[in-house]
């Protein structure tokens, strides 16, 4: 009994507390955005990273191109 008790407390508002597709439905653009959005180092990091492996793939394939010349 007690256990039930403590339960239906505990439980009570955690349906209207859980974030759910209607709750994010109400929020506004900007709410959602806070939510959702990552730290901007790690977003930094990111783009740099992109660039990096942009810079690699080229110099990958020039260096394909440049060995197949010796072949």
């Amino acid at each position: 009994m007690t256990e039930q008790v403590i339960e239906r407390h505990l439980l009570h508002d955690l349906a209207s507390q859980t974030l759910s597709p209607m709750i994010i439905n109400d929020m506004d653009e900007d709410e959602v955005a806070l939510i959702a959005a990552e730290d901007a180092g790690i977003t930094n990091q990111r783009e740099h990273l992109e660039h990096e492996k942009a810079f690699l793939e080229n110099g990958r394939e020039a260096f394909t191109k440049a060995l197949g010349a010796f072949r």
